[in-house]
């Protein structure tokens, strides 16, 4: 038994997938779970109404984030003091995340009690407290400086997925790198050109190539919107670009599946056959009480002319000549059925005269009869022209080649 070793990861290898790992809270909330409802409020010259979700648990800390964050950008323009947000944000919570935010506000006030005081306790109360440090406070309860440590490290380390649209990976980037600053901790939070950076490094690195080529490595005079807009590009060349390789694998596979039943299929087969054709490949029988086509001089129908192989005659002269077939011929048979059946001679053929001679019947040929109607007929004139009558002798089921 052999031993097979993988190959080993560089120190940055590492630690890119260690980052990779760590942000425990994912760059796009679920909002399944959530029902916007409309909240009244009456505080002092105040009153109206805001929509917002409800939060009914105290974790995990994704939805903490995302609740406190969607109720900040809610309430700002709301004129409203701190302290009157806090007691309108308690509307939003209900169960365990309303016990664990009173305990957190309760927490946070004797935070700030224990500060010295500057000038009346009321007046240092008011001014002292905060609705974003209270609402830090509240995750906190839940998290710890750990946490923000994680998320922003994940959140370098982070590459767009495929199926996100490049607008769409923009706006959730920064919502992730808003939310690390609800986390607390002092774990420093990327930004200007190394938050360009990182948020370059996460779409493909053919891409990334591309634009450094372009636009240079220097990322101090960018936006994060013009990497957006040359990414953007770049999908939707890729995507065009895999559209055609898919169809041309298809039309590949297509052709390699080409079969002899195809080929048959199409065989013959003309546009002005098909033109006519209300189906594919078929075409309309000429009906048997129509006038014979292949001798409009005569009287008989396209059902009773010999030369229809579909016609009445054709099938009662077959089925008349495999009851009277015998099923071997000890004399004359080739023993072969496909080459006894192609020289069989029809007596009953218009043409031919019958005479009882030894046996057998003599095939003379009419040199009246003007129109060779039956390959039998064309097999004993055959055998007639060559001098050679003892062929042209058969009887009525006698198959010899000559």
């Amino acid at each position: 038994m052999t031993n097979s070793f993988s190959k080993p990861m560089t120190a940055e290898q590492e630690r890119t997938l260690q980052k990779s790992s760590l942000m425990p809270y994912p760059v796009v909330q679920d909002a399944t779970e959530r029902k916007i409802e409309n909240f009244k409020y009456a505080m002092g010259a105040q009153s109206g109404y805001f929509s917002h979700w409800l939060l009914r648990r105290a974790g995990p800390p994704a939805d903490m984030i995302a609740h406190v964050m969607g109720y900040a950008k809610t309430v700002a323009d709301l004129a409203l003091s701190h302290e009157q947000q806090g007691a309108l944000y308690r509307k939003c919570l209900t169960d365990t995340a309303l016990t664990a935010y009173d305990k957190a506000v309760t927490k946070y006030r004797a935070s700030i009690a224990a500060v010295p005081a500057q000038g009346a306790e009321p007046a240092r109360m008011a001014i002292d407290f905060n609705i974003e440090q209270c609402l830090k406070a509240f995750i906190g309860s839940r998290t710890t400086e750990v946490a923000r440590y994680n998320h922003v490290e994940g959140l370098k380390v982070q590459r767009k997925p495929r199926k996100v649209e490049c607008h769409e990976w923009e706006d959730n980037y920064l919502v992730a790198v808003e939310a690390a600053n609800w986390l607390r901790g002092t774990h420093p939070i990327p930004d200007g050109a190394p938050l360009l950076r990182h948020y370059l490094d996460s779409y493909p690195v053919a891409w990334v190539t591309e634009y450094e080529k372009i636009c240079g490595k220097t990322l101090d005079d960018k936006e994060i919107g013009n990497i957006t807009a040359f990414m953007h590009d770049r999908a939707v060349e890729a995507d065009s670009a895999a559209r055609r390789n898919q169809h041309k694998q298809k039309s590949t596979v297509t052709k390699g599946k080409s079969t002899s039943r195809t080929a048959k299929h199409y065989k013959g087969s003309n546009s002005s056959r098909n033109s006519s054709s209300g189906t594919k490949g078929n075409f309309n029988r000429i009906s048997d009480d129509t006038p014979c086509p292949v001798h409009p001089e005569s009287t008989h129908t396209w059902g009773e002319c010999r030369t229809n192989a579909y016609g009445s005659y054709k099938r009662n002269n077959n089925n008349n000549s495999r009851a009277a077939r015998p099923k071997t011929n000890a004399t004359t048979g080739s023993g072969n059925k496909k080459n006894d059946e192609q020289y069989a001679l029809d007596e009953t053929s218009p043409g031919f005269q019958n005479s009882n001679n030894g046996g057998g019947s003599e095939v003379r040929f009419d040199p009246t009869f003007s129109c060779i109607e039956d390959d039998n007929i064309a097999i004993a004139w055959k055998a007639l022209y060559e001098d050679k009558p003892e062929y042209a002798r058969v009887a009525f089921a006698t198959r010899k080649r000559f």
